[in-house]
């Protein structure tokens, strides 16, 4: 709210996490299995630590609307990724 923000626009930056987590599952899934775990492990990071940069430069809503999906498409990289290196380290013993 210092930043001029009001609770609506917080509103649609959650709601912009929440679509992009929707809409990440899939692809990232696909990201994970065609490049592996690992790959999408170090992935997840990368676009966190763009989404923070982003918002430490963001003075107008619609950058705090990006960042905020960036975030939450970031999470998607890790979330199916973990189950399935779980998964593989089990078949290899």
């Amino acid at each position: 709210m210092q930043h001029g923000l009001s609770v609506r626009d917080i509103f649609i930056i959650l709601f912009c996490w929440s679509v992009a987590v929707l809409i990440g599952e899939i692809p990232t899934g696909v990201y994970a299995d065609r490049f592996g775990a690992k790959c999408s492990f170090i992935t997840d990071p990368v676009l966190r630590i763009a989404s923070i940069v982003l918002l430490f430069f963001a003075s107008e809503t619609w950058m705090f609307f990006v960042c905020s999906f960036i975030n939450g498409f970031s999470v998607t990289f890790y979330s199916g990724a973990d189950e399935a290196f779980i998964y593989e380290s089990l078949i290899r013993e």
